[in-house]
């Protein structure tokens, strides 16, 4: 029974992430469906640690590897305003070193 209610949190929890099909047709979905399954029982990968496990799991997690694309669009979209800002500056001061000459 412990399976069962497993295998229905990870499919609900996985389910907005991707199509059903990519969890058996892509491998990286395949090894984060089982990784996820397995840690949701309590249980790792033969061989590994629970710190690698974890770790494991974090870099095929598909709402791991959004997080990181919607922080590096954050940390790109800040850069992009500082340079427009530092740009601005630099033709305001041009400007206004023309004025003065």
């Amino acid at each position: 029974m412990q399976l069962v209610r497993a295998i229905d949190a990870v499919a609900t929890a996985l389910s907005p992430r991707a199509p059903a099909a990519s969890f058996s047709a892509d491998a990286d979905r395949r090894e984060e469906l089982v990784r996820t399954l397995l840690a949701a029982l309590n249980h790792r990968p033969a061989n590994e640690t629970v710190v690698q496990a974890q770790d494991r799991l974090a870099n095929v997690s598909s709402s791991q590897r959004n997080i990181a694309v919607t922080a590096a669009r954050g940390i790109a979209e800040r850069a992009r305003k500082i340079r427009e800002a530092l740009a601005r500056k630099a033709a305001e001061e041009s400007a206004d070193k023309m004025w003065r000459e």
